[in-house]
């Protein structure tokens, strides 16, 4: 009898393996792939660049940078002690290269931003 219950469970292992992977094959994927890409030119130097409400760098940094952009729209701010801050929404095709002008203006003597 014990021997019979071995056997018996024998050809369930192989079939329940197949399932598992079969179901591991159609489960779905978060990887994003870029849907193009954004250069960035920014005056000042010392300006701090946001992408999406995330820290990207210094503008200095990014000059010569080529940044993927992992949706259609890009939402760059850009800031400045002593400078107006400014805000872009650059849109971006699919395996586009997007190129943006930012140049903060000095807050005037005596004004707050």
């Amino acid at each position: 009898m014990i021997a019979r219950r071995s056997i018996r469970t024998c050809w369930l292992l192989p079939v329940l393996a197949m399932v598992g992977l079969a179901s591991c094959a159609s489960a779905p994927t978060t990887k994003k792939t870029p849907a193009g890409s954004l250069k960035l030119d920014v005056e000042p130097a010392e300006a701090l660049v946001y992408l999406n409400d995330s820290l990207i760098g210094r503008a200095a940094d990014l000059k010569r940078a080529i940044i993927p952009v992992s949706s259609a729209e890009a939402r760059v701010q850009v800031s400045a002690d002593g400078y107006f801050s400014e805000y872009r929404l650059i849109q971006v095709g699919p395996a586009e290269l997007a190129v943006a002008q930012v140049k903060l203006h000095r807050v005037p003597a005596g004004e707050s931003p």
